[in-house]
């Protein structure tokens, strides 16, 4: 279903509903401009990225070997980023590991 489609359905929707339905339908139709607009922001940050990394992943210091070499030495021209994504990786494992007893357990108010 297109989101032109959608729009119409809703409104058609409203104009036919009565009470609870009603206020029901104006939260569907008031959440779905936030919604729209967060998916067209995150095109948007994947678009920017793309562009931005298009250059380094071209290139023939570079290309899709940074994302697995562990060397980070600008001196030399080398970069590469496993470690910092190994790092992250971590950290994530950490904190899920922390958070995750703590709200199932409920002790962490």
């Amino acid at each position: 279903m297109s989101v032109r489609n959608l729009i119409s359905k809703l409104a058609r929707d409203i104009k036919t509903s009565k009470g609870a339905a009603r206020i029901d339908l104006f939260g569907r139709f008031g959440l779905l401009v936030p919604a729209l607009a967060s998916s067209g922001i995150i095109v948007l940050i994947f678009t920017f990225l793309w562009y931005e990394s298009a250059p380094i992943m071209t290139s023939p210091e570079g290309g899709f070997g940074i994302i697995f070499n562990t060397t980070w030495d600008p001196n030399r021209n080398l970069y590469g980023i496993a470690i910092f994504i190994v790092g992250s990786f971590m950290c994530t494992m950490l904190a899920i590991g922390i958070a995750v007893p703590l709200g199932l357990t409920g002790t962490g108010q």
